[in-house]
């Protein structure tokens, strides 16, 4: 378990997402396990050795393009709204002054979709629900 003082003394990113994981997603979510992912996964490689305090946007724009750019960009609006808690719970916690990731918009616009079922499939589902 991260200690606050060693967080105090010189956080890094790694240590604000050990905290993050432990103090608040693990209480909190219960899809923890998937930001535990997210954040292991893409940011941590890439900046978890920096001081937290020292992260700057263009370090998150840059993760979040890359998750883009291999064919995820869904998956970089995910990491991006992970990402923002993480930094947010900091700051909330004294942990950095302020976050990185203010005025960072999503990667990728999503639209929710409609589907509508087709007669078939509808026929198949009303002769389910008979049977079952």
């Amino acid at each position: 378990m991260v200690k606050r003082q060693q967080l105090k003394d010189a956080p890094t990113v790694t240590g604000i997402i050990d905290y993050y994981i432990e103090r608040y997603a693990k209480r909190h979510k219960k899809s923890w396990k998937e930001d535990e992912r997210l954040l292991r996964k893409d940011l941590e490689p890439r900046i978890g050795t920096v001081r937290a305090q020292d992260v700057k946007r263009r370090d998150i724009i840059d993760i979040l393009e890359d998750i883009a750019d291999r064919g995820a960009p869904v998956t970089a609006n995910r990491t991006l709204a992970v990402i923002t808690r993480m930094f947010n719970f900091a700051v909330e916690r004294e942990l950095v002054d302020a976050t990185p990731c203010a005025g960072i918009r999503r990667i990728h616009q999503e639209r929710t979709r409609q589907r509508v079922l087709t007669e078939d499939e509808i026929r198949k589902f009303w002769t389910g629900l008979s049977n079952g």
